[in-house]
């Protein structure tokens, strides 16, 4: 059985298949921007690990043309123990933007695609937005390799009509088994559901 559920824009028309019994959710405001599920839950990390330490790998990018490509060196060597690591994605818009996609990536892999948020209706409000995503799976890309490259595009344009100008800081935390929690071999990804 196929399930549609469509919305049009401001939520003017609905249409969702009977036969699928979902219950209709409000639509997202300017105010409570969209998060994609699931979310990463604090509880799981902090059950079985405790936070080595965050490692900023992009710093104050300031995105405002189009082929813009913001990279930056990082090091980090292997770490005893590691058993998860967590890309933070903190961005920031004050003025007007719309639509704009873009990815961060490391050593050349695709960590994360994203999207920016709609501006806020409050002239001169900023809009700030926070992503969280487990990225065990790519631990061996993100450590050990001596010098790292992480990158970030979110092509932008900046003039009188659009006048948000993109500022996004990127980071990983590294989680380290509790003592008496790890066994030999690499760690396993969080199971998010």
């Amino acid at each position: 059985m196929r399930c549609y559920h469509l919305r049009a824009v401001a939520g003017l028309v609905t249409l969702v298949t009977a036969a699928c019994g979902m219950s209709l959710k409000k639509l997202p405001s300017y105010d409570e921007p969209l998060v994609t599920s699931p979310h990463l839950d604090q509880t799981i990390l902090d059950s079985c690990c405790m936070l080595s330490h965050n490692l900023q790998v992009i710093h104050s990018a300031n995105l405002t043309s189009m082929n813009q490509l913001w990279s930056e060196n990082y090091k980090q060597d292997r770490i005893d123990k590691l058993k998860h690591v967590v890309l933070q994605f903190d961005g920031s818009v004050s003025g007007v933007q719309y639509d704009r996609v873009g990815a961060v990536w490391v050593n050349g892999i695709e960590l994360l695609r994203t999207t920016t948020p709609e501006p806020s209706t409050i002239e001169g409000d900023l809009t700030s937005w926070r992503i969280e995503r487990d990225v065990t799976d790519f631990i061996n890309v993100l450590t050990g390799n001596g010098e790292n490259i992480a990158s970030i595009s979110i092509p932008n344009t900046v003039d009188k009509e659009y006048t948000g100008v993109l500022h996004v800081n990127v980071s990983l935390a590294f989680y380290v088994a509790k003592d008496g929690e790890e066994k030999e071999g690499y760690p396993v990804a969080i199971n998010l559901e």
